[in-house]
């Protein structure tokens, strides 16, 4: 008796160890399944978030103009001047520009000091206005595929500037912007146009005001060449061959695409959904596996009971349901847990997400139906083989 006692004892300990993982592997998995759902999402939400510009087809170039020959305002203008008018004949492109900062590059954007005529100079705080600004030529709009959103785009050698919508909420709310004009370290520029809102900076930046102003009036050491249509192979060398028929000297540095720098802006969160999904997936396939060992040896050890039932009158129905609901229970204690881990795990990645809540009904249900059909997977064919015991042989046995 006290052998038996022991035997009894032990087992029970070793049933509830062998439970006890099963519960937490399933814990352990719906957590991975929900972290790698949201974060998954959200990879695909970021992919689709419309940057205010098409980057798509877009072939850019910087060239540096920091020689000797640079030094004063009229060189550099001359060189832009010629550059500009080179630009449209590049073959299968409807044209090009040049901006003084590219969205998406690496970097930091400039930001200036600026008055509105007829407005305080300085905001309610007592602060100077600040903005973003851009030195661009006249096609840069049209090249980037940025859609106007009141007014048009910057005309050729005219006084002129243009706005993104944020910067006329900030500044000039309630008002038309259309006719204003700007004060940025030269003669008065008149707003022609509104640009809609871009995430310069990424997929996951917030809008910032920003100031558009001809390259002519606020000339830079450094531009980067962009080119809409013809391809990277053909793009950068018809742009090196006008850059050298300018000025042998200067170089076209740092050639790339558009495409590229969205996809480099886009690294991270890639990253993180593909680990993410590997490590959930790897976690389901534990679960599987352990479900399934621990239900196969609950049938082998209980293949005499089995037998008893069925000789009893016990059907095949009966006794595959009776399996299948032991893993199924163990899978409810693990699912119970895995969802007070996956609310706590969603709060943490809360500030990785963009456009899904942390608390995603839909996530949480189909984390939550994965593990159901993965335990309920794990337990079938154990379930099919107790089934299958003779009676004869499990009361021989």
């Amino acid at each position: 008796t006290p052998l038996r006692d022991s035997a009894r004892t032990t087992s029970r300990r070793g049933r509830l160890a062998r439970n006890g993982l099963v519960v937490a592997q399933m814990a352990l998995a719906l957590v991975m399944l929900v972290s790698a759902g949201l974060i998954v999402q959200s990879f695909s939400n970021l992919r689709h978030v419309d940057l205010g510009f098409d980057p798509d087809g877009v072939t850019s170039a910087t060239v540096a103009l920091g020689g000797a020959g640079y030094r004063t305002r009229p060189a550099i203008l001359a060189f832009l001047t010629q550059l500009e008018e080179r630009l449209a004949p590049i073959s299968g492109a409807p044209g090009g520009a040049f901006t003084s900062v590219l969205p998406l590059a690496p970097g930091g954007d400039s930001d200036m000091n600026f008055s509105i005529v007829g407005k305080p100079e300085r905001d309610a705080d007592g602060r100077s206005l600040v903005s973003w600004y851009r030195s661009i030529s006249a096609g840069y709009f049209d090249t980037m595929g940025m859609r106007m959103a009141r007014g048009r785009a910057l005309a050729p050698l005219a006084p002129e500037a243009v706005v993104n919508e944020a910067f006329a909420k900030r500044f000039l709310p309630g008002e038309d912007p259309i006719g204003r004009q700007i004060v940025a370290g030269g003669p008065p520029l008149t707003i022609v146009g509104v640009v809609a809102d871009a995430r310069t900076r990424g997929p996951r930046s917030e809008t910032r005001n920003e100031l558009f102003l001809p390259y002519q009036f606020m000339p830079q050491g450094t531009y980067a060449i962009v080119v809409r249509g013809p391809g990277a192979a053909v793009a950068v060398p018809a742009l090196r061959a006008i850059v050298r028929a300018i000025d042998p000297n200067v170089a076209l540095a740092r050639p790339t695409t558009m495409s590229e720098l969205h996809a480099d802006a886009l690294a991270q969160p890639r990253l993180l959904a593909t680990l993410l999904g590997a490590f959930a997936a790897a976690a389901l396939l534990l679960a599987l596996l352990g479900i399934y060992g621990v239900v196969a040896y609950a049938v082998g050890q209980r293949t005499t009971e089995m037998g008893v039932r069925m000789a009893l009158g016990a059907t095949r129905g009966q006794v595959t349901g009776l399996v299948l609901r032991d893993g199924l229970t163990l899978a409810a204690f693990g699912l119970a847990i895995g969802l007070a881990g996956s609310v706590a795990a969603a709060g943490a990645i809360g500030s990785l997400l963009h456009g899904v809540p942390p608390r995603d009904p839909a996530t949480f249900i189909g984390a939550a139906a994965a593990i159901a059909v993965t335990a309920a997977a794990g337990s079938w064919i154990p379930a099919r083989r107790a089934s299958r015991i003779a009676p004869t042989e499990a009361l021989r046995a």
